[in-house]
């Protein structure tokens, strides 16, 4: 069993600035015993740490905490997907900045969600399906409806933030 005054005289030494081998010396010249030294001098060295390692784990931890956040952050609220009721039958230009954007109709949801943003083409998701779109083409997209189809255009790309026209399409027999 470990004296606890001798952990305590250690611990107490230890935060005033004392080495740890000054400590046990004075403690050997008192008269206490080597073996009583050394098994409170090791309980506290077991659950001590030095300044220097008490801000090299505090830093560890933060730069742990950096990288976990930005992970959840490109990962979750990077492509959360913002939901608006809009009137596709008439034609809509929509900056598609935040990565990911739900279109709501009638009858209708429609997912999109950018995947990458190059100089004058654009690779994007539109329910499901990866497409590539180059500036100013038309892409007539089927919507699993055989009455309904989606015209996507690509109409410009300004300061990293495509700007499409999205328009409802109902077909005719």
């Amino acid at each position: 069993m470990v004296d606890q005054n001798l952990v305590r005289y250690f611990k107490e030494g230890l935060a005033y600035g004392t080495s740890l081998d000054e400590l046990k010396n004075n403690l050997l010249k008192e008269g206490w015993s080597a073996v009583e030294v050394e098994a409170a001098s090791g309980a506290v060295k077991g659950g001590t740490t030095s300044h220097s390692e008490a801000i090299k784990f505090i830093l560890m931890s933060l730069l742990f905490l950096a990288v976990i956040s930005a992970i959840l952050y490109f990962a979750f609220i990077q492509k959360d997907v913002s939901v608006e009721r809009i009137d596709l039958k008439s034609g809509i230009f929509l900056d598609v900045g935040n990565k990911a954007l739900q279109l709501e109709t009638d009858n209708r949801s429609i997912k999109v969600i950018l995947e990458e943003i190059f100089s004058e083409s654009v690779k994007m998701q539109i329910d499901g399906k990866s497409l590539s779109f180059n500036l100013n083409e038309d892409v007539i997209i089927n919507l699993n409806d055989e009455d309904e189809k989606l015209l996507v255009r690509l109409d410009s790309i300004e300061d990293g933030v495509p700007q499409f026209y999205f328009k409802l399409i109902k077909v005719e027999e």
